[in-house]
This record gives C-alpha cells, sequence and structure tokens, in this order.
C-alpha cells in the first residue's frame, strides 16, 4: 500500500515542470491585436513566442499590465524585466538593453478616404496627427505637423476621431493596423503606406533586471549617437537577458516565429497584406 502511495506521488511530481527561473513581461492594459489582447487576457503572439523561447532556457514567462508610464517605471527599476516591443531614445537607454524581438514593424498611416495618397510626413504639415501619450516619436520628422496627444490611444479610438473630424492622422503597426481593419472593416477610412520602412521589432531588456549581466561593449563608438546598434553594454553569454535572446534568435531562424504570427493573424507579418481580405479600407 505504500509503496503505491509513493508510486502515485512520484508520477504526479513528475507532471510538474520545475522551472529554474521567471522572467516578467510588462505591457501596457489596452490590446494591441494580434500581439496581446486587452487585459486581463494576455492572449496573443507575444505570449506565445515569449513562453515558448523562454522554456528553451528552462524558463517560464509571467506577464504585468498597467498603464504605459508605470510600465516603463517598472522597467526603469527593474521591478519588470523586459518590454516586448520598446522605441529607442537616449533616456530609456539609460535603463535598457535593446535586442530584436523575432518580430517586424513597420508603420502605416491612416486617414479619411478621401484624403489624397501620402508619401512623406511633410504632406501633413497644416494638418493633425494623434499621438498617443507617453509614445516615441522623431519631432523632426512631424515638424510643421499640429500633435493631438491622446490618453491610451487605440486604433478604434484614432478611427472614432479621424471620422468625426477631431484630427487628421495616425500612424502605427502596419500589421496590426491591418489586422484591426480585417476584423472591423470602413469606407470612411484610408491606410497609406506611409512613412517607414520595414525594419526589426526590439525588445526592451531592463538594465536593473537579476536577470541581466553585462559588460562594456567594445565595438561602442563614443562618436557615434547611440543606438540599438551602438549600445555601450553588451550582454554576457552566462545571464538569463542572453540566453533568453539567443532563444528568440532561434525561433525566428527555424520559421517558428512565422508560424506563431500566422497562427494568431491573417496578416503577413513580413509583407503587411491581409490575406483572404478584399483590402477595403
Amino acid at each position: 500500500m505504500l509503496l503505491r502511495y509513493v508510486s502515485l506521488l512520484l508520477l504526479t511530481l513528475s507532471s510538474f515542470h520545475v522551472y529554474s527561473c521567471t522572467v516578467t513581461m510588462g505591457y501596457r492594459t489596452n490590446n494591441k491585436l494580434p500581439l496581446i489582447e486587452k487585459a486581463p487576457n494576455n492572449n496573443g503572439v507575444y505570449q506565445l513566442l515569449f513562453s515558448k523561447a523562454l522554456a528553451k532556457i528552462n524558463c517560464k514567462l509571467t506577464v504585468i499590465r498597467a498603464p504605459k508610464k508605470r510600465i516603463l517605471y517598472m522597467l526603469q527599476k527593474g521591478e519588470i524585466d523586459f518590454y516586448p516591443g520598446l522605441g529607442f531614445n537616449n533616456e530609456r537607454a539609460e535603463f535598457t538593453h535593446y535586442f530584436e524581438n523575432g518580430l517586424h514593424y513597420r508603420a502605416a498611416t491612416i486617414s479619411r478616404s478621401d484624403v489624397d495618397d501620402l508619401t512623406s510626413f511633410s504632406d501633413m504639415r497644416g494638418k493633425t496627427i494623434l499621438i498617443s501619450q507617453g509614445a516615441n516619436y522623431d519631432k523632426k520628422e512631424l515638424e510643421g505637423v499640429y500633435i493631438r496627444y491622446v490618453y491610451d490611444l487605440s486604433i478604434g479610438k484614432a478611427i472614432e476621431l479621424i471620422s468625426l473630424e477631431q484630427a487628421d492622422f495616425y500612424a502605427y503597426n502596419e500589421d496590426v493596423m491591418l489586422y484591426y481593419l480585417s476584423k472591423y472593416p470602413t469606407k470612411e477610412i484610408k491606410v497609406h503606406q506611409c512613412c517607414s520602412k520595414d525594419h526589426p521589432m526590439y525588445l526592451g531588456f531592463s538594465l536593473h533586471s537579476k536577470h541581466i549581466d553585462i559588460t562594456p561593449n567594445p565595438t561602442f563608438n563614443e562618436q557615434e549617437v547611440l543606438s540599438v546598434t551602438n549600445q555601450k553594454q553588451q550582454l554576457t553569454p552566462s545571464s538569463i537577458a542572453y540566453q533568453f535572446q539567443q532563444a528568440l534568435k532561434t525561433l525566428d531562424m527555424n520559421g517558428d516565429t512565422a508560424k506563431i504570427w500566422q497562427q494568431y493573424s491573417t496578416v503577413n507579418m513580413h509583407e503587411g497584406t491581409v490575406l483572404n481580405s478584399t483590402k477595403d479600407n
């Protein structure tokens, strides 16, 4: 009887995987489909991609949701480990190390349907563009453009404000924009393939995380501006952050990242086109 009990206990314990670490992602509360659902639901590309990468190094993912300003403060203090897609600026570089997450980003711009095609931000001069409060953007590119800051701005809210002629433009992640419009098509809105090129999406890992270890970057060039490709530090191979980075690279090279994207979206991640859709903008 005792032997049977011990055997049953061992079988039960073997069904529970013991992870060596927990890595915490922070993200704002509103949705960014297909990347992440509205809080408290964390389903989406981010959760599956990062969970799969962390499992490769015997770690698990936890997610904390809060307003973006709060999340960035927690990133700065090391209370969360990383933000999944973080724009670079010098202020953030003081407390963040950047590396590619395997996804790609390109901005598209929406307007009312009667607006002429846009070729650059200069075409917006004298008009109003919506910017989410706390968002990272290039002020030089928007010279001469009026900016309306909106708290916790979503695509749906942007479409509403533009349709009501309370703003003229909104630039955002093209894949996410097209995904939203494939789910909620409208003839009142036009999508412009403007105004950025396709480039890798970067994850921001807190320099104050317990899972990071850094050394001076020997290729850092003080004569050049700080950027994601010219950072003062580099990750040490023994750190969880480095192993996480390598796991994400492996998933991307093996095609797993693209498969995860396709699992959640009808949007082609690299070409930014809607599949099986009329593209009626």
